[in-house]
């Protein structure tokens, strides 16, 4: 009976003792941790317990607890650090088309979400703005100079001219011949001119001298100017047919230039020569000037200008000097582009001298027989 009670005693004492792992404080709980390797068993007895077991001592004996209580203020597991509020950050997940715009799935404060979910995975997920090119700077333009802009015009119209075998137009002329006081009454005439060789076929058709007609054609032997004469030139001269030669006192005194000499093609010959001498001579610059656009009656949109001063006796038409201005087309789709097709001239008093009109000026190319006086020039 006695062994049995002393049994009973140390299993009670035991069973109290093992209470002594967890130990509650006042809002404080110590949870010690538990190891799941295996310790060392061990190699001898306790002597309390041997003690106890055996009878040796009794039942109120204390007995030394067999883990150390911690102390008041230790931790065993490191402290959680503060959440960073910016780390609890949520996006809204994207919704789908048509969707509910309250079904938004938000995680909880301080839960991941899941990675299919992660915010960094939706952000993969929106395709970056489609970066615009950026325009092409247009170099730009650099304004020209006065002289470069006669130039340029003057080039064009060579090149124009170069490239052309020939054109007709309605030629419009107003003249007054040296040594004459009065200008000569406006003619109207159908021109045709071939460049090589040079040939030319007049035919009036206005109110004055009609029925006039010149050929002339270039490069011969003997070159000569056939005219068949108007009606209106006299009874003993009229509606027959002359020939002269270009330098001819009787072709002169009805123009103020050699028709070998005139027209546009020397007149844009002359200002290539002086826009030359230009370049190493301010003087002949100094007698030049660009108008820019002009309107004018003769066409709607106006021409593009280059005025000359003449200095007195520089040319034997003007002895006592004047101006005259080219007006170039500046219409890049009309078939006179470039070309001066108005030439006008003034004296040293602005009276006008010189107004040669190219009407309807297109590009044309000619044979032989558009020039046979033969048959050009028969009786009408």
């Amino acid at each position: 009976m006695n062994i049995k009670l002393r049994r009973l005693a140390v299993a009670s004492l035991i069973f109290l003792s093992g209470c002594g792992l967890f130990e509650k404080k006042r809002d404080q709980a110590v949870v010690r941790p538990v190891s799941h390797e295996p310790g060392p068993l061990p190699t001898e007895p306790r002597p309390k317990m041997l003690a106890i077991a055996n009878g040796n001592t009794s039942p109120n004996t204390p007995l030394a607890d067999p883990v150390r209580p911690p102390p008041p203020d230790e931790q065993i597991f490191e402290a959680i650090p503060p959440v960073n509020p910016k780390d609890t950050a949520v996006a809204a997940q994207p919704k789908a088309t048509g969707a509910d715009p309250t079904d938004v799935v938000v995680p909880a404060m301080g839960i991941a979400p899941p990675m299919s979910e992660s915010p960094m995975l939706v952000q993969s997920n929106v395709k970056p703005p489609v970066e615009q090119p950026k325009p092409v700077e247009q170099p730009k333009k650099v304004a020209e100079t006065p002289l470069q802009s006669m130039k340029r015009i003057q080039q064009l119209a060579a090149e124009k001219l170069a490239r052309m075998e020939g054109f007709e137009a309605k030629l419009i002329r107003r003249e007054t011949v040296p040594g004459k006081s009065a200008p000569e009454p406006e003619q109207e005439m159908q021109f045709k001119l071939r460049a090589q060789p040079l040939s030319m076929h007049l035919k009036w058709v206005g109110k004055e001298a009609t029925g006039r007609e010149l050929v002339y054609v270039g490069g011969r032997k003997e070159e000569k100017v056939e005219i068949l004469t108007a009606r209106s030139d006299g009874l003993l001269i009229g509606g027959k047919r002359m020939s002269f030669n270009p330098g001819d006192s009787m072709i002169r005194s009805q123009s103020r230039y050699d028709l070998r000499e005139g027209g546009m093609q020397m007149a844009v010959v002359n200002l290539g020569k002086s826009m030359i001498k230009a370049d190493r001579d301010p003087k002949v610059a100094a007698n030049f000037r660009y108008l820019g656009i002009v309107d004018r009656r003769e066409r709607k949109g106006g021409f593009e200008a280059i005025e000359e001063t003449i200095a007195p006796g520089a040319e034997p038409a003007f002895p006592k000097g004047g101006k005259r201005t080219l007006h170039f087309d500046p219409e890049s789709t009309s078939p006179s582009y470039g070309l001066p097709i108005l030439v006008t001239a003034t004296d040293e008093a602005g009276r006008e001298v010189e107004y040669y009109f190219f009407d309807q000026l297109k590009p044309a190319r000619f044979t032989d027989a558009d020039f046979d006086a033969n048959v050009l020039l028969k009786k009408k």
